[in-house]
């Protein structure tokens, strides 16, 4: 019952599935949240040490979590989604067309 996640990725790619892996500057991101008011997690630790503040770190074992949880009778199902499906189903409930809306948007941007 293990997924196979190399099948998994072939087929979406057969599908024509396009994925972009982006590089993140945590640092960048982090002080630019800082500017803006975040919270300084840093700062908030310090201030917490200095009070005596107590962390306990704890190493959770989760084979024997997934074992427990299998002696339980947990069942876990993988779903596959058929997105194109879902959206016809959807349409034909009265949802939105967003495609539809786009290219009447487009055909009023080329208008004016």
């Amino acid at each position: 019952g293990a997924i196979d996640f190399d099948q998994l990725r072939e087929e979406n790619l057969d599908k024509g599935a396009v994925y972009e892996v982006v590089a993140i500057d945590f640092d960048q991101l982090r002080e630019e949240n800082l500017d803006k008011g975040a919270i300084d997690f840093d700062q908030l630790r310090e201030e917490n040490l200095d009070k005596g503040a107590v962390y306990e770190v704890v190493a959770i074992d989760f084979d024997q979590l997934r074992e427990e949880n299998l002696d339980k009778g947990a069942v876990y199902e993988v779903v596959t989604i058929d997105f194109d499906q879902l959206r016809e189903e959807n349409l034909d409930k009265g949802a939105i067309d967003f495609d539809e809306l786009r290219e009447e948007n487009l055909e009023k941007d080329a208008i004016a």
